[in-house]
């Protein structure tokens, strides 16, 4: 179980832009070397709580949609430069 409880460590979320915070690493076990009731549950809370959301996913679809259009903007700016210069050159050719 504590593979699934320890934080990540990828970077994915912070180049997104994510808020969302990773949970303390604590230790799960007693004595005997088992997990509590009490910290799987609170465990399972703290999971719950830094779950992704619909807000985020639509954050990060809002982001993803403006740096595609900013790109697209930016490429046909390119495109519409070079095609100026081709015509430029098929006039004096």
């Amino acid at each position: 179980m504590d593979g699934f409880l320890t934080p990540a460590t990828s970077t994915h979320h912070e180049a997104a832009g994510a808020t969302l915070a990773n949970s303390p690493t604590r230790s799960l076990t007693l004595d005997d070397g088992e997990p509590t009731l009490a910290d799987i549950s609170a465990d399972i809370r703290a999971l719950a709580a830094n779950m992704v959301t619909k807000d985020d996913l639509h954050s990060l679809s809002d982001t993803l949609h403006a740096a595609i259009c900013t790109e697209t903007t930016v490429l046909r700016a390119d495109i519409s430069a070079q095609d100026n210069r081709l015509q430029l050159l098929e006039t004096a050719t």
